[in-house]
């Protein structure tokens, strides 16, 4: 089982999230994104990130990454591409902005981790987001950063993935 990680608007590639999954194990793929506001390219950037890797691959996605992340699915309707894609991990995902109303499609295995103090995307965009699809949506007591809830995106990582990173 592979990752590939999607960060956010303004981290990198290689932030505490990203040392987290690969410190536990887990074989990570991170493209740079820094800089890029403009999701299409970013769709584009994740997309040619998952096209070497070998299946299956959950892909996690954080804030702008998680928006991207959603995105990349929808984007690879249709492809073989999107048979890689094991599940998705969607991190406090920007679900608040205008480019998330034009999601059409859902991974099945898709859980949503989301802080209830997040003070830069709203919880309840993300409740809308689960309601909508019918995917798993787990809320902490943690902020937009998540930074206290690493445990949590590891035992969900292993969740979503339905094995562990030493398997």
């Amino acid at each position: 089982m592979h990752v590939l990680f999607l960060h956010g608007k303004e981290s990198g590639p290689h932030g505490s999230k990203y040392r987290s999954i690969r410190d536990a194990g887990w074989s990570v793929t991170a493209p740079d994104c820094e800089g890029i506001d403009d999701l299409t390219q970013r769709v584009n950037i994740a997309s040619a990130a998952l096209r070497p890797l070998a299946g299956p691959v959950v892909v996690v996605g954080s804030s702008y990454g998680g928006l991207t992340a959603a995105l990349l699915h929808d984007a690879l309707q249709g492809t073989d591409e999107v048979s890689k894609i094991h599940g998705h991990l969607l991190l406090a995902p920007a679900f608040h902005l205008e480019e998330a109303r034009a999601l059409a499609h859902c991974h099945p295995n898709t859980v949503v981790l989301h802080g209830e103090q997040d003070e830069v995307v709203p919880v309840e965009d993300s409740r809308a987001y689960a309601d909508r699809f019918g995917c798993e949506l787990v809320e902490v007591q943690d902020d937009h950063r998540l930074k206290a809830s690493h445990a949590e995106i590891l035992r969900l990582l292993e969740q979503v993935a339905g094995t562990s990173p030493t398997a």
